[in-house]
């Protein structure tokens, strides 16, 4: 049977899209810690960093959590990211 490269191409970001998800969603309900980078994102304005497991996530919070290690409580998830609320800075 012949596949155009579109069609498989478009496939594999299905199934690249979809397993994204399915691993963000099992952080759902969960809190994690999060090293806070020095930008806020830019289409929502919400801080945004990296757990330890390269989950990006996003949160609102004040501009002295920058380069921080925060602790957010994981809400909702997109194929990009992870919604969540700040909780706690982690005490170095």
């Amino acid at each position: 049977m012949y596949t155009s490269r579109g069609k498989g191409k478009k496939e594999l970001e299905f199934v690249a899209i979809d397993s994204s998800l399915e691993y963000k969603s099992s952080f759902i309900g969960r809190n994690v810690n999060v090293l806070v980078e020095n930008k806020k994102d830019r289409k929502t304005g919400k801080l945004c960093g990296y757990s330890d497991r390269y989950v990006k996530a996003l949160f609102a919070g004040s501009d002295d959590l920058v380069k921080t290690i925060v602790n957010v409580h994981v809400e909702k998830v997109s194929p990009d990211f992870v919604l969540s609320k700040f909780l706690s800075r982690v005490k170095e």
